[in-house]
């Protein structure tokens, strides 16, 4: 059975809302909620792709702390397919504080690294081998290379990194058959000012560029025949929270791809996913069902 896995941290989010200001040191400032939930990255993904009915797994790194604790509690609630791959003592799940105001939102996060020594890379090899679509992160090169020469559709989602460039991840580019980063992370790899100079310059990776632009869609440049067009998102009532919309996006753009769509269909699908996650606090606050996606992708007019 074809499915898609991937391996990355667990994140936990504890989330004040409705915050008037941020405090100054030494202030405190109350809120007019407070949300305690899972947060993005790889299991967000899978467990939004499991909301669609595709095939997913994935691997990730729990500890013996409360935290942790309750990271796997949802995990079992949610009903995903996943494994631990970590038995230390150590805090591997990433613990993040966010404040979100009318304006942004702000981060705190902490979390203890965990060793990617050869026996636990041997082990997430023979994790992710008999997976169609394995989702790629900077780190693990080996384990990809390994993926992509036994045949494995790799799709890289970098998130940001301030000393990304191309000199320093252009092996991953090579090697992964789709990147989608959102604007920030496009100019930043790219070294350009504008999102039309940075996907020429991703081109020389990708036949098809993609740039997420938050609220205005996708930017979507093909090398070969030299077409750009913006695939537009599908209108909200109210954008509440934009926090996990890029993992929303990507589980959509999975799930095109695992049906055998094109491109553009892969990118509507993943709009889809990430205006429906921005609507309600947290990752996985709000989400659409595979028969609303399908209706609601409509609305881009791509086939």
């Amino acid at each position: 059975m074809s499915f898609v896995a991937g391996v990355g941290v667990s994140n936990l989010d504890m989330i004040y809302t409705g915050v008037g200001r941020l405090p100054e040191e030494g202030e405190e400032v109350f809120a007019n909620d407070f949300r305690l939930c899972l947060g993005g990255g790889v299991p967000a993904t899978i467990i939004n792709l499991h909301r669609l009915g595709v095939p997913s797994k994935f691997a990730t790194f729990l500890g013996k702390n409360m935290f942790s604790r309750y990271v796997e509690e949802q995990f079992k609630q949610y009903g995903v397919n996943y494994t631990n791959l970590y038995h230390g003592d150590k805090n591997p799940i990433c613990i993040t504080t966010s404040m979100v105001t009318e304006r942004d939102r702000t981060f705190m996060s902490y979390r203890e690294e965990v060793e990617f020594d050869e026996r636990l890379q041997a082990q997430i090899f023979e994790y992710l081998k008999d997976a169609k679509i394995v989702t790629m992160h900077f780190g693990l090169f080996d384990v990809y290379k390994k993926l992509k020469e036994i045949g494995c559709t790799l799709v890289l989602d970098s998130g940001w990194d301030d000393n990304m460039s191309l000199e320093q991840y252009q092996d991953y580019l090579s090697l992964a058959d789709y990147y989608l980063p959102n604007r920030k992370e496009a100019l930043k790899i790219s070294g350009k000012s504008t999102i039309e100079e940075a996907s020429k310059v991703l081109s020389d990776f990708f036949e098809d560029v993609t740039i997420k632009l938050d609220r205005d869609g996708c930017y979507h440049f093909n090398r070969v025949d030299k077409s750009s067009r913006l695939i537009h998102t599908i209108p909200v009532k109210k954008a509440v929270d934009s926090t996990g919309a890029g993992d929303a996006f990507l589980s959509g753009f999975l799930y095109g791809l695992m049906k055998g769509e094109s491109i553009s269909k892969c990118i509507s699908y993943g709009n889809v996913m990430g205006s429906a996650c921005v609507q309600e606090i947290g990752c996985l606050g709000a989400s659409v069902s595979e028969k609303e996606l399908v209706e609601l992708s409509r609305y881009n007019e791509l086939d």
